[in-house]
């Protein structure tokens, strides 16, 4: 499974030492993920292994067993806390020293998946550089909809401000990727489609998957359409044009065009261009 995995098409995989993972096997589970980091070689998807969380003191050995030039990242589930990022943070420090890798090479990225860990986004994302990818646990009977005692549904307003927190928190925070949470029926690919066009409009730029089947709907979702781009195009030129006449703005189509919908229009082109670079859509 770990191998199929990296032949998914997704952008990134990650290997789950969490939940997925009985308390007995944890010790061979990490030596299965620690030699497949080993024998992976170049492949097309980032490859992130999901450790125990700081507080169920498994974290450590988990790091010391994944750290490894050929990890791009580390996913930190149930994160609250900011001393357990800045512990997390120290940590991989010290093991990117040991393997000979570069000063925050290795990428942290935050699931909150609890009320607490979302209302305190913004504090958490901003403790280290090195929390580029911030993840909300979305998925029907996860633990963020425990935690909240909330239903689920399809349509999704029982989430969305929890959503629409971790947007607003981790953009503020500076982090690159901001990625929704998974879509538990991966026989529903309608559904997923519904709910990646909502995520998307609210501004996440990609999710996690559970299933392979999933990706290919995930990644045309999140990616800008064709007439997205070419709009944007034409913006860019507009304004070029307006700038050499003098004019601080001008129209196309009837619509008026400004400084703003210039930066909206680059944004969305530095999008498809960072898509172009594997930054992480769907991973699983």
């Amino acid at each position: 499974m770990l191998e199929k995995a990296l032949g998914s098409g997704a952008d990134a995989v990650m290997f789950d030492l969490e939940d997925s993972v009985p308390a007995p096997e944890k010790e061979l589970a990490r030596g299965l993920v620690s030699r497949q980091l080993e024998t992976a070689g170049t492949t097309a998807a980032a490859m992130y292994v999901r450790v125990n969380s700081w507080e169920s003191g498994r974290a450590e050995d988990d790091l010391a067993a994944v750290v490894t030039p050929a990890l791009r990242g580390i996913v930190l589930p149930k994160v609250e806390t900011v001393d357990a990022v800045r512990q997390i943070d120290a940590l991989l420090e010290r093991l990117e020293q040991r393997a000979g890798m570069g000063f925050e090479q290795v990428d942290l990225a935050l699931a909150l998946e609890t009320a607490r860990g979302v209302w305190f986004v913004f504090d958490l994302a901003v403790v280290t550089r090195r929390t580029r990818t911030v993840l909300i646990g979305t998925a029907e009977g996860g633990d963020l909809q425990t935690d909240l005692r909330s239903s689920w549904s399809a349509a999704g307003p029982e989430l969305l401000y929890a959503r629409s927190r971790v947007v607003m928190g981790a953009r503020a925070a500076g982090a690159d990727n901001i990625l929704d949470g998974a879509y538990s029926n991966f026989k529903d690919q309608e559904g997923l489609a519904a709910d990646s066009r909502l995520s998307r409009r609210l501004g996440y730029r990609g999710r996690m998957l559970i299933h392979p089947s999933q990706v290919e709907t995930a990644n045309r979702i999140y990616t800008p359409t064709a007439a997205e781009i070419e709009f944007s195009s034409r913006v860019l030129a507009a304004l070029e044009e307006a700038a050499a006449a003098n004019q601080g703005a001008t129209s196309i189509d009837g619509v008026m065009i400004d400084s703003a919908m210039a930066r909206q229009a680059r944004a969305i082109l530095d999008e498809v261009d960072q898509q172009a670079e594997s930054s992480p859509r769907g991973s699983r």
